[in-house]
């Protein structure tokens, strides 16, 4: 694990997507919140929708951007999952006049799981896989010397 402190220490992109990591969740859990509250009207919630939209691009566009500088095998289906959790967000923004609704909460809700879940484990698979590579990478620099 001193390894990966070491490499977040030399890449502040990892420090960077922790905190739009953070900033995503914190944006996900206030729309979840505005949904259930009546008395908001659906154009505050739309606002907040594309505000998590462009949070989730930046924060993909910098983790592709990271995965192709440590040569990250799966980068193409990285993508393809990126691509589905923005298109799902879209879908939702599409019914956004119908916010309080069971449907909306229930679309909103899959995506927040979906999210949650796959954000959670994709970056223990990262992690490991950067730990792994500098555990290679170090053990190949001891037997050259």
């Amino acid at each position: 694990m001193a390894s990966l402190d070491l490499y977040k220490k030399l890449n502040p992109t990892v420090e960077i997507m922790n905190i739009q990591r953070n900033k995503i969740t914190e944006c996900i859990r206030y729309i979840n919140d505005d949904i259930s509250d009546l008395q908001l009207n659906c154009n505050h919630i739309s606002e907040m929708l594309s505000q998590l939209e462009q949070l989730c691009q930046l924060h993909f566009m910098l983790e592709v951007q990271l995965l192709e500088e440590i040569n990250y095998p799966a980068i193409a289906e990285q993508r393809m999952f990126y691509d589905l959790l923005l298109k799902s967000i879209e879908s939702i923004k599409v019914n956004n006049d119908q916010c309080h609704t069971p449907a909306f909460f229930n679309d909103f809700n899959n995506f927040r799981l979906d999210f949650i879940f796959n954000m959670n484990n994709e970056t223990r698979v990262l992690c490991d896989f950067i730990s792994n590579g500098f555990r290679e990478n170090s053990a190949a620099g001891s037997h050259e010397q």
